[in-house]
């Protein structure tokens, strides 16, 4: 690889980590605020990537070219929320309990398993952020 892609490259991954931990110190809301507006801000300078996602959705979902648009700028937002998450992941997930409730029946099976030693398996719908 030439220098000048690798120098370029670590310049990125650099400016990238630097903005992770200033990120990570805001308060959740603002951290959050702040990923939609990278997300919005990206859809609009992100020029391949953003033609890419709409002859794709175009061509997969049969949308018109507004409805697609429209859906290609989603996208783009939500994609900086979940960045954003992903960077407060810590402070999210000491929070967990917050986001994530179990009935008392279903803590009673779990903790009757577990003081059995045997294993459970958790199913869970597909909503938000499913790293977090």
């Amino acid at each position: 690889m030439p220098l000048r892609k690798r120098i370029k490259r670590w310049l990125a991954y650099v400016a990238a980590r630097l903005l992770v931990v200033l990120w990570s110190l805001l308060p959740t809301s603002l951290a959050l605020t702040l990923g939609r507006l990278v997300g919005r801000v990206a859809h609009l300078v992100a020029y391949q990537p953003r033609r890419m996602a709409l002859r794709q959705m175009q061509a997969a979902l049969s949308l018109s070219e507004p409805e697609a648009v429209s859906l290609c700028r989603r996208l783009f937002v939500h994609l900086g929320q979940v960045v954003a998450e992903i960077v407060l992941m810590p402070r999210l997930l000491a929070r967990i309990t917050t986001y994530v409730t179990l009935s008392d029946e279903a803590q009673a099976v779990l903790r009757s398993a577990v003081d059995e030693g045997r294993g459970v398996i958790l199913i869970s719908a597909h909503l938000g952020n499913w790293e977090l």
